[in-house]
This record gives C-alpha cells, structure tokens and sequence, in this order.
C-alpha cells in the first residue's frame, strides 16, 4: 500500500514529508478564505499598473535620447505623461485601499488559528483533476481516502469514507468524533482501524502520509485504507486451527506413547516368560508352539516400535545425534542378524565395502543401524529366490549404502507410494507381516539428516534401495586395496549374491580371484591358475571333495582349502579333515584377511543370530558389553522394584539362576523404606514407572542422599520399555549405572549385574 500511496502522490506534484515517531506536527497553518483569494487578486492588478507606469516612462527617455525634432519630442512627451498618470493613479488607490481594510492583527480578536477550519470551496478541489481522479480509483477499489489538517479535521474525503461512517459531509468533524479507533500496527504511521458500519464491525489497515498540498501550498495528512476484515479473520482462523492441529498432534503422540507402553510391558511379559520357558526341558512339538509365540511377540514388538518412532518424527521431536563410529562393524551386525532369516528361505545375503572405505565416519549409529534394519529387512522379506547384496562406499561427501536383491520387483504405481505409511507392495505372493512404517520412517530419518532415501525397481527383475547419508570431511582415507596383493583365491560356491559379495571383496583387496560353479571349472583352474587358496561353499562341499584331494597342488600342500558355513549349521570342530581353516557366512571382512593371512586358522563360534530385537538404541549396544562371563558362587543382594508380577517373575527368576539373592518391592515407596532398613544391598534394579513416583526423581534422591552422607554410590540399573536415545541420557545423567530395555535378558542380566557389583566393591 505504501508504494502505491507513493505513486498517487507524484501524479498530483505534492511535496510528501514522512516524519519519524519523536516527530510532532506543526499547528494547523492559517485558514484559506475567499478574502484571502479576493486580496490576491487585487494585488496583482496593482502590479501590472507598476508595469505600465515604469514602461511608459523608459519609452519616453528612449525617444528623446534618439533626437530632437519637434514631433518625435511630442511623442515623447505625450508617452511620459500617460507613465505619470498611471503612476499618480496608483499610488492614489494603493492609499485608500489601505485606509479602508485594517490590519487584522488590530481590528479582529480572533486566535491565530481557529479550532476548525473553514472547508475551501467543493468547486477548488475539482479544479485539481489528480486528486479527483484518485478519488474515483479508491471508490471503485473500495478503498478510503481521506484528507485532513495536521491537527486532525477532515478536509476532504471520498464516497467510500462517507458511507462507511455514515456522514454525507465529514468536512470540519475529526475522526474521533466519527467513532474511528486507532490501534498502533507494526509499521510506522500504520493502524488497524475499526470501523463500525451499520451492518458490522469492518477493520481496515489504515496508512498516513504527511504531504503538502498542491492547491493550498499547506500541510496536510493524506490517509489511505483498505478493508482487510476477512484477511484479519481468516489469519485469526488459521491461528486458531494451527494451535488446535498442535494440540491434537501431541494429545495423539501422547496417546500412542501411553499405548504403546501399556502394550509393551504385558507383551515384555509374554516374550521374557517364553525365553524362561525355553531354557528348561520340552518336548519338540512344545518348542515349535514356544516359537510361534515368540515370533508373534516378537513381530508385535516391531510394530510397537515404528509406531513410536512414526510419532516421534510428526510430532517433532526427532533428533539426530552424530558421533564418530565404525561403518564395517555396524553393517555385518545387521546382515548377520538377517542371515537366519534369510537361510530359512533359502536365500543369501552378503556384503561388500570399498576398499577405500574410511576406518571411521561421523554419523548417528542407532538411527542408521535403524535405516538399515528396515530397508535390508524389508528387502528379506520380499524376496523368494536368490538374495541380497549391500554394498558400502563413500562417493562424494555421502556414505552411499546400496541394498540390491533378486525379489519380484515393483511397478511404477508401487515406486510412487514405497515411501508412504502404511503402504507395502502389492506382489502377489509377496506380501509379509507389517502396517508399512518402516520405509517411511526411513526415508523421514534420511531427510533429517540431510540424506536421502530413493529405489529404483523393474518387474522380474528386483529392486535396488540407495541409502545416501552426508558424512562430512573425510579426514583420513583407509586404502585397503593391496591387503591380499599376495593371495590367488578360487571361490568354489554357488552363483548368487553371496558369491558375488567376496570375489567383490576379494578383488577390492588386492587378491587375483576367481569363480567356478562345477568340477570341469575346478580341474581347469587347479592347473592354470595356481591358487594359494580355495573358498568351498559347504553346500558344494560333497561335489568338490573328490577332484580337490586329488589334485597334487594339494597333496604337496600348495594351497589351503578354507570351509565356508552358514551360522546356523557351522561345525564345532572343521567339517573333514581336508580342511585347513573355515568361515562363517555372512564374511566378516576383517575375519577373512585374517585367514587367507594365516594369523588365524579358524573362527570361534559365533552365537546364533537373533533378530527378534534389532539392535537399534544405545543402550542395547552397552549391554552387549555385560555378557555374563561366569555364575557367582556366594551371590550378591539384589533389591529389585517392579510392579508388574510378570516381569517381577522374569526378572527374578534370571537372578536367582545366577546365584544371587533377590527382595522385590512393587513401588517408589516400599523401594525406598527397603534401602533404609540397614539390610544390605549390593545392587539396585528398578522399573522407570511404578507407583509412588517416577524413576528421574528417585534417582536424584537417592543420589542427593548418598552425597549428604558421604555414602559410596549404589549401583543401579534401570529397565525401560522405552528404548529411546533420550530416556537413556535423562537416566544416566540422574545416575543411573545402565539402563537396559524390558524385559530383562537373561543372557545380558546376570553379566552386568556382575560387572558392576565387582567394580562398586573394589577398594578404591
């Protein structure tokens, strides 16, 4: 509005003044009547006279200077008294003029400026066709446009003015006495203005100009308003809608994480009940109902989970924590935990790294171990024959993660919704157990980070996830690609994902490697290509035995054969004979330099994986440090607070196994009356959320007291359902020693509880 005010007033040729807020206006300047007009008029004719006078006489001097003849000075002469006359003439009036009109200052007892001004005459504002025409733009834009005096009375104004207050003619009056409220806005000489029509309350955003007239010469404020009522309203609206949408957003991530809670610590019940249940003795139709229900719980904790997660993102509250970590460890931990899964289905999965792969990267390890799970399991699941294949590299300043499998592929109208909630392929005969979370939720995570989620897919053909995640300056390059430099390796194994992921691998390195899928390949390779080493795949091991010992390369020792296992069927000493080292599949790469290097001859057994938890917070990371390393011959006490008989039992029964001695209390309040009654306590586990308080403020109780009374610090672990990276600092940063997720692990409990026992009684 501002610069169109600006532009109105260069069309009509007025001097505009803007005065700054410690400005004030000048008194309203002398009123303009038509005495004033008439005195002007006079004035002037007085003036031509002078003119007249003057030139006649300077015509007289210029004849006679040009010569003396007798009529040429008649002329002269003749000229020079009609000067004179007019010149006597003049002065004559200009006397009795003044004679007859007093000065006004000595005949008039009137103040210098009256309170109202008289309103110059209709017919003066329409000779200025400028501010007419203005007029009639306003009009029809239903804008206002009013004129007044520095102190406040209106000059002039248009129909719009004039029927919104309902004054034919506002001349004289103020808008005060109008019934017009100023209410000051952000901007400087600009105003809400509430007008109060005959039908309602209209609001305008009203702007003020100071500006000099071109028709008086004076001071005067030029006023421009436009009706923004329902602009005013519907920002009120979406205000109010905005507020409402917030609330609503967090009364339903409350309710989910409420929910969710709830469902988790019957269901921590359930699945640590059925872990119990699985270390005593059943019968092989009872361990396959034993399994059915932990796969159920286990499949309803995942959706618990992203459900969680999903809320955590809409409603804000997502947060990234970027620290320096391992890349290598991180991705061959979630490809073995989905190797039994995969085995099963008779498919493979493997894994390849660039050979200038950084050692170490800046990057959130949960949140990407989380990223991974989903999209590399997601891929599991959907595929039938075959398998996957992840591959690591750094291209440009992004950690690149591609997660290629064999599956049924998507059509273009699956692509476009991958991304969504709750959305899954459409396959027939592909689609598993899920609501579809886990790819949106990944995708939400990337964005975050500044990263990126996308899929490429054909039908019949797979689908190819890239997970992309900026990682920064890159310090230090870890070039690994003349490891093997000394090393000719025949991996001896089906053609497949797996098979593919160590020639990658082994070729990376610096290795001369080679492929062979049958015995004619074998007797071939044996002679031509010399091999230091041979990689069987267990499931070719019948067919290759034969050729292989016969061949003189080994009978003289020329090369080792080298056994590869799945986990799930590894041996506990080496298949045969013949063989003089083996692996575990998925490879570990730093595992298969070590042995094709000859500083290890084999692996140690690796536990079975378990994916029923999917190591995706920090304090299941800590825990896997607790591993229990031995039973306890004298015990220690253990006070344990939970008020869920359920978990009480779990929890209970873990460290009673372990040798322990347990009391239990079911709130904050009975928890603490058995810490202060001089019975002793080698250690403390308590539930977050029980009766009679919360687990923060116990905490910071119980550590404010052991502080006042110089008493040694009580090691406590807390249980948690919530598994989130912030419940786990808040615990720690109150005092907690280790915070673990609901319900207690038996393979984990026992372990820390002794770690932590021993270190709090060592002498200090």
């Amino acid at each position: 509005m501002q610069d169109r005010l600006n532009e109105a007033f260069e069309s009509t040729d007025a001097d505009i003044i803007e005065f700054g807020p410690e400005d004030t206006f000048p008194e309203e300047p002398q009123r303009v009547s038509q005495d004033l007009l008439d005195r002007m008029s006079i004035d002037q004719d007085r003036m031509m006279r002078y003119w007249l006078a003057g030139g006649g006489l300077l015509a007289s001097a210029a004849v006679l200077a040009s010569g003396t003849n007798s009529g040429v000075l008649m002329l002269a002469i003749a000229l020079g008294g009609i000067g004179l006359v007019s010149l006597l003439y003049s002065l004559v009036q200009g006397i009795g003029q003044k004679i007859e009109t007093p000065e006004p200052a000595k005949d008039r007892k009137m103040a210098k400026y009256p309170p109202r001004p008289e309103i110059v005459d209709d017919q003066l504002w329409q000779n200025n066709e400028s501010a007419a025409l203005l007029s009639a733009i306003h009009d029809a834009l239903g804008d206002i446009a009013v004129r007044r005096s520095l102190n406040g009375f209106i000059l002039q104004s248009n129909n719009t003015f004039r029927d919104l207050v309902g004054e034919d003619h506002p001349e004289g009056k103020t808008c005060q006495e109008l019934g017009i409220r100023f209410n000051p806005g952000p901007i400087q000489h600009s105003y809400d203005v509430e007008i109060a029509t005959p039908t309602c309350a209209r609001t305008f955003l009203w702007h003020d100009v100071v500006a000099r007239d071109p028709v008086l010469g004076d001071l005067v404020i030029q006023s421009i308003a436009r009706d923004v009522t329902d602009e005013r309203q519907m920002a009120r609206q979406q205000e109010a809608a905005r507020r409402r949408a917030e609330m609503e957003s967090e009364n339903k991530s409350r309710l989910i994480a409420t929910v969710a809670h709830e469902i988790r610590t019957p269901l921590s019940g359930l699945l640590g009940m059925g872990n119990l249940l699985a270390a005593t003795q059943l019968a092989p139709d009872q361990a396959n109902y034993l399994n059915g229900i932990r796969e159920s719980g286990t499949a309803l904790i995942h959706l618990v989970e992203d459900l969680l997660d999903f809320s955590t993102i809409e409603a804000g509250r997502f947060a990234l924590r970027s620290n320096s970590n391992e890349i290598r460890p991180l991705v061959e931990t979630i490809t073995e935990m989905l190797a039994a899964r995969a085995h099963e289905k008779g498919i493979e999965i493997g894994t390849h790294f660039s050979a200038k792969l950084p050692q170490s990267l800046t990057f959130d390890p949960a949140r990407l171990r989380q990223v991974l799970y989903n999209v590399a399991g997601n891929a599991v699941k959907f595929t039938q024959v075959g398998g996957i294949i992840v591959k690591v590299d750094i291209i440009g300043a992004d950690l690149v993660i591609e997660v290629a499998d064999t599956g049924p592929g998507m059509n273009e109208t699956e692509l476009d919704r991958i991304f969504g909630e709750f959305e899954q392929g459409d396959i027939a005969g592909a689609r598993e157990s899920g609501v579809g979370l886990g790819l949106a939720i990944s995708a939400r995570i990337l964005n975050q980070a500044g990263g990126k989620l996308t899929v490429a897919s054909e039908i019949g053909k797979g689908t190819t996830f890239v997970i992309r995640l900026p990682i920064g300056e890159i310090k230090t390059i870890d070039d690994r690609s003349t490891v093997l430099a000394s090393s000719r390796v025949i991996v001896v194994a089906p053609a497949g994902p797996a098979s593919e992921a160590l020639n990658l691998t082994l070729r990376d390195l610096g290795a001369q490697a080679t492929a062979c899928t049958n015995v004619d390949e074998m007797s071939v390779l044996l002679d031509s290509f010399s091999p230091t080493d041979i990689i069987v795949d267990h499931r070719l091991e019948t067919v290759f035995k034969d050729v292989l010992t016969a061949h003189h390369s080994f009978a003289d020792h020329l090369c080792r054969l080298i056994l590869l296992v799945d986990p799930e069927s590894r041996p506990s000493l080496l298949a045969t004979s013949m063989f003089h080292a083996w692996l575990i599949r998925p490879l570990r790469e730093n595992s298969l330099v070590d042995v094709l290097l000859g500083r290890m001859k084999g692996l140690e057994p690796r536990e079975e994986s378990d994916d029923s938890f999917p190591t995706l917070s920090a304090e299941i990371e800590e825990a896997e440090e607790c591993a229990p390393e031995r039973v306890v011959e004298q015990g220690y006490n253990i006070l344990v607070g939970e008020d869920d008989p359920v978990n009480a039992m779990i929890t209970q029964a873990i460290l009673e196994r372990a040798g322990h001695r347990v009391r239990l209390a079911t709130n904050f309040t009975d928890l603490a009356a058995l810490l202060a009654d001089g019975s002793q306590t080698d250690l403390l586990i308590s539930d977050v959320s029980m009766p009679g308080g919360n687990g923060l403020g116990f905490l910071a109780a119980l550590r404010s007291a052991e502080s006042s009374s110089d008493k040694p610090a009580l090691p406590v672990v807390m249980l948690t359902a919530d598994t989130s990276d912030a419940t786990r600092r808040d615990l720690l940063t109150h005092g907690a020693s280790l915070v673990l997720p609901k319900p207690a692990d038996q393979a984990i409990l026992p372990g820390a509880v002794d770690r932590l026992c021993k270190t709090s009684l060592q002498p200090v």
